[in-house]
């Protein structure tokens, strides 16, 4: 019941706001229905945690909460439903789905914030959750991928609490997805490569 009942609610909500907006902007009919059967908003993020807090738990933990998931859902690119590659919310759909029946620990590191490679490269997922979740701390692209490209990397990720210490890309991953689910102001900070003082050193 809960499969067949969501989609309903995403249908009851979408389409009056297509259908403003299609009498604001003379969207053609076609137009519109294919704008609101591909641009999934929020559904895929909401599909996206479901999988990713049920496949990917204990020593592969990628998210501590719903909300926490969500947060740093919001700050990826949506992508498509169908994507096996690339920065985006689908790929790693994907990948958390793959989890529950096979290779869990490279599933669910493609299914994680960082994408390892895989679900986008390290340094490029990483660098957009910066300038999403905590946009104070690298002036700019270059600057973020050049810090970026200096961290270690563990080789996969989790949110485990020896991840949320050391000199690694895996430490700045948690806390800038832990500034977007718990507190930007205490966990952003800690991102920053020249700060002596974060836990990430």
């Amino acid at each position: 019941m809960r499969r067949l009942f969501r989609p309903l609610v995403a249908i009851a909500v979408v389409t009056p706001l297509a259908a403003s907006c299609a009498s604001i902007l003379g969207i053609e009919k076609a137009d519109l229905e294919t704008a609101s059967t591909s641009d999934a908003g929020g559904s895929l993020c909401d599909e996206y945690c479901s999988k990713a807090l049920a496949n990917c738990s204990g020593q592969f933990e990628l998210y501590p909460t719903r909300d926490f998931c969500l947060a740093v859902c919001a700050a990826l690119p949506e992508g498509k439903r169908t994507d096996t590659s690339g920065n985006t919310v689908g790929c790693r759909l994907h990948f958390a789905e793959s989890a529950a029946v096979v290779e869990k620990p490279v599933n669910c590191s493609a299914a994680g914030p960082g994408g390892n490679g895989v679900c986008g490269d390290n340094c490029e997922s990483w660098c957009t959750l910066e300038s999403q979740i905590c946009p104070s701390i690298y002036a700019s692209t270059a600057d973020c991928l050049a810090a970026c490209n200096t961290f270690p990397v563990l080789g996969s990720y989790n949110d485990t609490l020896p991840t949320q210490t050391g000199n690694s890309f895996e430490c700045r991953l948690y806390h800038v997805t832990a500034a977007a689910g718990i507190d930007p102001v205490l966990h952003c900070p800690h991102t920053d490569i020249n700060n002596t003082k974060t836990p990430c050193k």
